[in-house]
């Protein structure tokens, strides 16, 4: 609809798009592969290890999976002429980001039970369309 909107702006709109789908497919790959085969789940702040499940947990295996996954989705994309071959790197980028993000708000707030599941996905996944967004429009102003 916003692109509808703003027709003009619809390529961004569309790389914003998929920066939340990245970050969105990141955080699931990642949990998972990370929960099937990560050996050492640490919390993302401090350090400290904790059981395998533990939200805010991160793990060699989860993480490199989920930049793989971001990666992947953003290549998909371009190759699909849904965004430019160019922006692909900062999609990617975007969705790892937001998969940290989520990472350190489930250390955070959701093992505090101030935040749900749900809170934390839908706000990572803002985080990862909103950063594309704003790198993008910094650098067309700068030329690019």
């Amino acid at each position: 609809m916003a692109a509808a909107a703003f027709p003009e702006e619809s390529a961004l709109l569309l790389a914003g798009s998929m920066a939340a789908l990245a970050e969105a497919t990141a955080d699931t790959v990642s949990s998972e592969i990370g929960q099937a085969a990560g050996t050492a789940p640490h919390l993302i702040l401090g350090l400290a290890a904790v059981p395998v499940g533990t939200n805010g947990a991160v793990s060699l295996e989860g993480t490199l999976a989920g930049c793989i996954a971001a990666s992947v989705l953003a290549w998909v994309a371009a190759f699909s002429n849904i965004i430019p071959i160019r922006w692909s790197p900062l999609v990617a980028a975007a969705g790892v980001l937001g998969m940290l993000f989520d990472s350190v708000l489930g250390a955070i707030f959701e093992n505090r039970g101030r935040m749900g599941n749900d809170s934390v996905n839908f706000v990572s996944t803002i985080l990862a369309a909103d950063f594309s967004l704003l790198a993008l429009v910094a650098l067309r102003s700068l030329g690019w």
